[in-house]
């Protein structure tokens, strides 16, 4: 599915359609530059779910954990990280058997991770971005 967003709540949309595509084992993949608005999409989808608790970007912290009504959502952000051997103590693997996972910057992990949704934003404009979802149960 193709998307164009024109404002940021746009994003809204997408993230209803993504959580309609979801379950409570979901692995998500988020593709894109900096600033193309990986983080706001987690906000957006959060709110989908039913939380409006502040959604922050996990760069430096590497997790955040959300808690949904019937399961967790963890949210990684891998921008920082180099080497696979740092993801052994991070809790990728426990929060793969326990809840739903968001990735941004997933590109070291992608080649030994099944994602279920690959959401890939690009900036076209400084007022306009593409989104594509490609569901991959």
């Amino acid at each position: 599915m193709l998307f164009k967003l024109y404002q940021e709540h746009d994003l809204q949309k997408v993230a209803r359609y993504v959580v309609e595509l979801s379950k409570s084992d979901t692995i998500i993949f988020l593709y894109g530059d900096l600033g193309s608005g990986k983080t706001s999409f987690v906000k957006y989808f959060m709110w989908e779910l039913g939380m409006k608790c502040a959604v922050t970007s996990p760069t430096f912290n590497i997790m955040n954990i959300y808690t949904a009504a019937y399961f967790d959502v963890y949210h990684f952000d891998f921008y920082r990280i180099e080497d696979r051997n740092e993801l052994v103590n991070i809790g990728l693997e426990d929060a793969m058997n326990s809840g739903l996972v968001i990735i941004e910057w997933p590109q070291i992990v992608q080649e030994f991770i099944h994602s279920s949704i690959i959401i890939e934003i690009k900036i076209l404009n400084e007022n306009l971005r593409e989104i594509s979802v490609i569901h991959n149960y």
